[in-house]
């Protein structure tokens, strides 16, 4: 018997032979020394300077809201130049840098040395200085001035803010102003960039809805005899707060008692510059020899501001303009009043630091500078230590022949309000 043999080959899985063990250092740990918080100190700026994120104002010097900041202080005990500028708040008078040329000062951030107070500043951010090599005219036949406790001025009666915001959306209006004629009542107010008006036919009980009359931010209005409206206004912005081609005094009317206007009128000549600093127009009314007057400023940084009077026969729809002025002075903030009686045009304005008058024939064919009234020695800083504010006035009694003005005299920081009276011819 044969047997086969089989050979099995048994292949077993073995495990590798274990490595030998790793020893493991012990990993030295060095405890982390305590911190020490070390203060970053801004660096100093001196007057003029920058300021803010990059750095801080020396002792006495405070941060001023401008451009990069500007480290300055107040004037008291100023050792450099004491200059109001535009666009810092509060609006106020500032010791800053003085200099005598762009060197000086932070050219690349858009500082240059202004000419008149040699300190460094934004461009036309400065009041404009008159001149003072101009012809002085003589004085005026109104009696003493006197100072009274508020301005009176004829187009307005009681206090025109409450008046305003007692009528319809006034609560964020500026420049509020009120004109009555017998049951007709008029408030006027100026509100997104435009001259808001509403209407009353029963002496104010009840108002209309207010519209829109004219685009502006300044202005003056009048009503006639039988309710028209007339309103005027300065078109325009602090871009070009000592003057701007780009500004224009417009007019329109209403028939009807202000329920509606007719399309805005441009008064100014084309291509005037016109300044939206005390350059407020004002309007009056001619009904018996159906003529329409407006008065406004035209100038520039130059301080050679004229009044104009401009002159319309047409209710407004074409205007002539006749120059009051010398071609040197500064002439600021007109008022404007007509004699009934005679159909002279009076024209008030502040100038040479008075406040004078300018008599004009019906129609303004010719003018005639009649001289000061009172002293007025007044700033072209808006909200400066002495501003004029928005307006003056002057006010005719038909039956007792006189006409009365109301100015401001700034004097120490405190405006105060003058009136003087003269007689007018019968």
């Amino acid at each position: 018997m044969r047997h086969a043999i089989v050979l099995i080959l048994v292949v077993a899985c073995a495990a590798p032979a274990p490595r030998p063990p790793v020893r493991v250092r012990p990993t030295l740990r060095v405890a982390p020394s305590p911190s020490k918080s070390v203060a970053y100190e801004l660096p100093v700026a001196h007057r003029g300077g920058a300021c803010g994120e990059t750095a801080r104002c020396g002792d006495g010097l405070a941060c001023l809201a401008m451009p990069g900041g500007y480290c300055a202080s107040t004037c008291e005990g100023c050792d450099a130049t004491c200059v109001e500028t535009r666009g810092v708040t509060p609006p106020a008078a500032y010791c800053l840098a003085a200099c005598t040329d762009d060197a000086a000062c932070r050219v690349d951030e858009g500082y240059l040395c202004d000419p008149a107070f040699h300190a460094c500043v934004l461009p036309n951010s400065t009041p404009i200085v008159p001149r003072d090599h101009c012809p002085v005219g003589g004085q005026d036949a109104f009696g003493v001035a006197t100072p009274t406790g508020e301005m009176t001025i004829e187009r307005v009666h009681d206090d025109p803010a409450v008046a305003a915001a007692q009528v319809g959306d006034c609560g964020a209006c500026t420049d509020p102003g009120v004109v009555r004629r017998g049951a007709n009542v008029v408030v006027a107010y100026t509100l997104a960039h435009g001259i808001r008006v509403r209407g009353s036919s029963d002496g104010g009980t009840n108002f209309r809805a207010a519209v829109t009359a004219v685009p502006g931010a300044y202005g003056d209005l009048a009503i006639g005899d039988r309710g028209s409206v007339h309103v005027v206004a300065l078109d325009g912005s602090l871009h070009g707060a000592y003057g701007s081609a780009m500004h224009r005094i417009v007019y329109a009317g209403s028939r009807d008692g202000g329920r509606t206007f007719g399309p805005p009128v441009v008064v100014s000549g084309r291509d005037e510059s016109i300044p939206f600093v005390l350059g407020n127009p004002m309007i009056a009314l001619d009904e018996r020899r159906g003529r329409l007057y407006v008065v406004y400023v035209r100038g520039d940084r130059s301080a050679v501001w004229d009044v104009v009077l401009a002159t319309s026969k047409d209710r407004g729809v074409t205007w002539t303009r006749t120059t009051i002025g010398d071609g040197c002075a500064l002439h600021a903030l007109p008022a404007i009043a007509v004699d009934p009686t005679t159909g002279t045009v009076h024209v008030a304005y502040y100038v040479d630091q008075t406040f004078a008058r300018t008599t004009c024939t019906p129609g303004a064919t010719r003018c005639t500078r009649r001289g000061a009234i009172g002293p007025s020695a007044f700033t072209t800083a808006r909200f400066g230590r002495d501003w004029l504010g928005q307006r003056a006035s002057l006010e005719i009694d038909a039956r007792a022949r006189t006409i009365r003005a109301t100015w401001v005299a700034p004097q120490d920081g405190i405006a105060r309000v003058m009136t003087a009276t003269a007689k007018l011819s019968p």
